[in-house]
């Protein structure tokens, strides 16, 4: 997957020392203000994934009369170019975190976090007001033993395979809601704490070199091209820039 980079050039020939250095001046304010616009881009046509997004979008670099602002990390360039459906296990089970098993393989437990009733957004889901309402009386590290009845199967179908030449479709085992665990929101606190405000709550689940081949295929991301629409900004606010500079109307 190639690297998202915006490329910001002046070319200048014959130039008097003073005027050169009023462009170098207008190339940095250009610069800036394109990184400007790209965030803003990024957080009008994200939603969940718009804080990783943002992360990923470099501090200008400027070399002669050249500016590059890169967008690094897995992520946000998945979600600029776009990727395919692709199998999570291989790189799950690469971590440093992934545990060996007596017979051989490795596992390693993934949490899900869970939103608290009220909160907004489609990702992650929202605790329904009974499980909320049993997980918050517990412990920290505790979990719910057994979902009110009408929330047992709740969530689960059959996953149609993206690919069926390479994945076979999949069935959920259990309901997303199952296993609700009360964790930290911050360390350091009493371990029989039941305050629900520094609680956050989040379901684990394991996947191995035993999981079934379809249990944990990502759909992958569409493009978003989100620098597309940041470029389109930057048109109108360079020749502000550049009137500021060099006193053109």
């Amino acid at each position: 997957m190639s690297q998202a980079k915006w490329k910001v050039s002046m070319e200048l020939q014959g130039q008097l020392p003073n005027v050169k250095q009023q462009m170098r001046e207008v190339l940095r304010l250009t610069a800036a203000a394109a990184r400007v616009e790209w965030v803003k881009a990024a957080r009008h046509l994200l939603k969940s994934t718009a804080s990783q997004y943002v992360e990923g979008i470099g501090e200008p670099s400027i070399k002669g009369f050249t500016a590059t602002i890169k967008l690094s990390g897995w992520l946000p360039n998945a979600l600029e170019e776009g990727v395919k459906p692709f199998d999570m296990k291989p790189g799950l089970l690469a971590s440093k975190k992934a545990k060996r098993m007596k017979k051989g393989g490795k596992y390693i437990r993934i949490p899900f976090g869970l939103k608290t009733p009220g909160a907004q957004g489609p990702s992650p889901p929202v605790m329904p007001g009974p499980i909320y309402r049993s997980a918050v009386k517990l412990n920290f590290g505790e979990s719910v033993r057994k979902l009110p009845v009408k929330y047992e199967n709740l969530g689960l179908r059959t996953r149609l395979s993206p690919d069926l030449k390479k994945w076979q479709h999949y069935t959920w085992k259990a309901s997303p809601f199952a296993g609700v665990t009360k964790v930290q929101r911050f360390s350091g606190m009493s371990p029989d704490s039941k305050s629900g405000k520094l609680a956050s709550y989040k379901t684990f689940r394991t996947v191995s070199s035993n999981s079934d081949p379809g249990s944990w295929i990502h759909p992958g991301f569409r493009d978003r091209k989100i620098l597309e629409f940041a470029v389109k900004e930057i048109d109108h606010i360079f020749p502000e820039i550049l009137s500021k500079v060099m006193g053109v109307n």
